[in-house]
């Protein structure tokens, strides 16, 4: 059976996106889910995405990214941001097969495994229009950067909407294969007579 790797900076539990994506592959795949909190479906493996480590550890790489902040550097401090250094640690002991980016910010963790050597496939799921996104907390030439990251490594792209691949077309230069919309479950809904008392 083929592992798949779902990772999103969210709380998985209550990401309606990642929760479609756990359910249309459960049954075919071995999925592991990398988020801030396990998705509470059964038969899934989880790793915390926001793990604290030891504290001269997260010192030490705190300090490697303030310096890249204060020089500019969003290369060198996405390289060095303490838990994309953990998780990758983790997950590069792991053989999976595809790995499912939910929007940009994950994505160096992506370009920090293709240079251990692993071999895998990039689905990237561009749930919103980056820029503009001030929970983001992301200068736009780090956003650019992250955009150039999913040229070069993303097998397949989609987004929510046709607006928002006309955006990352248009503004960014960024091909997106497919748009996957937000969809609620199917209900079969009949007429019902209603009491006029």
């Amino acid at each position: 059976m083929q592992k798949i790797v779902i990772i999103a900076d969210s709380f998985l539990d209550r990401d309606p996106r990642v929760q479609v994506q756990i359910q249309a592959l459960i049954d075919d795949y071995e999925l592991i889910c990398v988020g801030r909190c396990h998705p509470r479906v059964e038969g899934v493996e989880f790793i915390e995405y926001a793990k604290k480590p030891l504290v001269w550890y997260r010192i030490f790489f705190e300090l490697i990214v303030k310096t890249a902040k204060i020089i500019g550097n969003f290369k060198l401090k996405l390289a060095f941001t303490l838990r994309n250094r953990i998780l990758v640690s983790q997950l590069s002991k792991i053989e999976f097969d595809i790995i499912i980016v939910n929007d940009l910010i994950p994505i160096s963790i992506v370009k920090l495994l293709k240079r251990k050597g692993l071999k895998f496939k990039v689905y990237l799921d561009l749930h919103e229009w980056a820029f503009g996104q001030h929970i983001s907390n992301k200068s736009d030439n780090e956003l650019f950067y992250l955009i150039e990251l999913s040229k070069k490594y993303c097998n397949y792209i989609t987004t929510v909407n046709d607006p928002i691949k006309k955006l990352y077309h248009d503004k960014c230069e960024m091909h997106v294969n497919d748009v996957v919309m937000n969809l609620p479950d199917f209900n079969d809904l009949h007429p019902k007579k209603i009491n006029q008392h």
